[in-house]
C-alpha cells in the first residue's frame, strides 16, 4: 500500500506493517534481518564502533570485554530470536482489547515523557534486558508500523549518527501519516517504539 511519496506499508502480518522506504528495496523490518544476518555487515558496524561496544555497561553485562567476534554471535543469536517473538506474536489471534504485540512494545523513553499528542514515546528490549538490537515503530490504535532499527550500543539515540537517523525516520513517518492521513479530530494516536 502505497501511503506517500516518500514511503509505502508493505503488511508483515495482521497489525504488523513495515515501511518500504524506495521502490524494489527491502522494507525495514526485512532490512533490519538482512543487516543483522550478515556476518560482513555485522562485523565492519562493530568494528566501526569497537569503543562502544568496549565500554564500561558491556562490559559490566558481560563480565568481561567483549570482542567483535562475540558480537557477532551475540547478534546473531539474539536476532533470530527477536524475529521468530515478533513474528509469533503478530500471528496470533487477539482480541478487541489486546493485542499480544503490545506485550513487547513499550515507551521509547526510559521516563515515559510525552512531547505532543502525536509522538508518545515507548521501549522494549530483544529477547533479553541486555540486548542491543532495537526495532523501532509506530503504533497507531492496535496496529505497528515498522520504520527501523539498530544496533543501539550507547545510552542515547542522539549519541550516534545511526541510532540519531533511525529517530529521525521514526518523527518523518508519523509527521507524513498525521499531515496526510489523520486529522487533528481524529481517534488515532502516534506513538513511537522501541523493541
Amino acid at each position: 500500500m502505497r501511503i506517500s511519496n516518500i514511503f509505502a506499508l508493505k503488511k508483515v502480518r495482521e497489525k504488523l506493517f513495515s515501511v518500504q522506504f524506495e521502490e524494489d528495496t527491502p522494507h525495514a523490518f526485512e532490512q533490519l534481518f538482512d543487516d543483522w544476518n550478515d556476518i560482513e555487515y555485522l562485523f565492519d558496524f562493530f568494528h566501526d564502533n569497537i569503543l562502544d561496544l568496549q565500554n564500561d555497561f558491556w562490559q559490566t553485562v558481560f563480565d568481561r570485554t567483549i570482542s567483535v567476534d562475540e558480537a557477532i554471535d551475540v547478534t546473531l543469536d539474539h536476532a533470530e530470536k527477536i524475529e521468530k517473538r515478533i513474528l509469533d506474536l503478530a500471528k496470533r489471534n487477539t482480541t478487541q482489547n489486546e493485542n499480544n504485540l503490545d506485550r513487547l512494545f513499550v515507551h521509547l523513553l526510559k521516563d515515559g515523557t510525552f512531547n505532543s499528542k502525536f509522538d508518545a514515546a515507548y521501549k522494549a528490549y530483544g529477547t533479553t534486558k541486555s540486548s542491543w538490537l532495537r526495532i523501532y515503530a509506530i503504533k497507531i490504535e492496535d496496529t505497528y508500523i515498522i520504520t527501523g532499527g539498530a544496533i543501539k550500543l550507547t545510552g542515547k539515540m542522539q549519541d550516534r549518527l545511526h541510532t540519531q537517523q533511525e529517530l529521525d525516520k521514526l518523527q518523518n513517518v508519523a509527521s507524513e501519516l498525521k499531515r496526510n492521513y489523520f486529522t487533528n479530530n481524529s481517534d488515532f494516536d502516534f506513538v513511537y517504539l522501541e523493541i
